[in-house]
């Protein structure tokens, strides 16, 4: 798995507000893959409202079946 594959599946996760997908909008700031642990950072702006606590939750989902 590398920074593109995960990007890829990022695609899939769209923001309602803006109404695209996270990755077009520039919204993952950084992809780190470090041995077996995945770290995505994500631009958005109130981390704890329901659109952004969705979208984390989605990102998870997109990811959480990932070998790396």
């Amino acid at each position: 798995m590398d920074e593109d594959a995960v990007l890829e599946r990022l695609r899939a996760v769209s923001d309602p507000d803006l109404g695209d997908d996270i990755v077009s909008l520039g919204l993952v700031n950084d992809v780190v893959i470090d041995g077996n642990e995945l770290h995505v950072d994500l631009g958005l702006g109130a981390p704890y409202s329901p659109t952004e606590t969705a979208i984390a939750d989605e990102v998870y989902d997109a990811l959480s079946d990932l070998e790396y």
